[in-house]
């Protein structure tokens, strides 16, 4: 669970651009093949970025983040945007939603398929029906060697990123900020690295159908990415 001081300098240094890339591309495959949303969930929301994308589409959105001081940051950002701290595993909103969003690695942050098995049913029960998921998933090639970014530097801060492979098909993600030489704090996340064949598997268990994982989103997408985007639709009442 990201904490107060990353969640701080999460959208400062750049780690909000993802989220807007996706916001660009989510709307454009609801542009264009005309999918109708009024109400949506976004699981792992982060600092709120794509909620303010939906917002700002009319879209009435729910966010929901373990992390408190990530949400705190997402509040503070103001916008028609309605925020819960709480498992996105466990969370269940009050009334069916048209879309659900779990963006930026967050499904990856399950540690086993029988909690993304759990994610789904849950997801299921309350999406609407003929309503749709949309999730991203690490690319096993992400994880296969050890990287290091530098995000940024200033006369007197400096802010690195590392990625790492771990055992057994996991991924070590770790943040460190330092200031005059002193590291200020360091943020270590591990993740799971899924099969898409495997996740998709349980999407079909689950009831869904319409199932599509591939490096873009929709077809008009300018440029392939490395993360796998997944498509699952809940059938509409006349196929149940």
């Amino acid at each position: 669970m990201y904490g107060e001081a990353f969640s701080r300098i999460y959208d400062e240094y750049g780690w909000n651009v993802y989220a807007e890339v996706f916001a660009g591309r989510l709307l454009r495959w609801l542009r264009e093949d005309r999918v109708p949303v009024s109400a949506a969930v976004d699981l792992g929301c982060g600092t709120g970025v794509l909620c303010h994308a939906l917002a700002e589409a009319g879209i009435r959105i729910t966010g929901v983040d373990l992390s408190p001081s990530m949400i705190a940051q997402a509040q503070a950002g103001g916008g028609a945007v309605s925020y819960t701290v709480g498992d996105m595993v466990a969370f269940r909103p009050a009334d069916p939603c048209d879309l659900v969003t779990c963006t930026g690695d967050a499904l990856n942050h399950l540690d086993s398929l029988d909690q993304v098995r759990r994610l789904f049913a849950g997801i299921f029960s309350y999406l609407a029906p003929g309503g749709w998921l949309v999730f991203d998933l690490l690319d096993a090639r992400e994880a296969e060697e050890a990287d290091f970014i530098e995000l940024f530097r200033d006369d007197h801060r400096c802010g690195t990123f590392t990625i790492a492979p771990g055992e057994a098909g996991s991924v070590t993600l770790t943040v460190t900020v330092s200031e005059n030489g002193r590291i200020l704090f360091t943020e270590t996340i591990r993740e799971t690295v899924y099969s898409p064949d495997d996740v998709c598997d349980l999407l079909r268990e689950t009831g869904f159908t319409d199932i599509h994982a591939a490096h873009r989103l929709s077809e008009n997408d300018p440029a392939e990415a490395v993360t796998w985007f997944v498509r699952a639709r809940k059938p509409a009442s006349d196929h149940l």
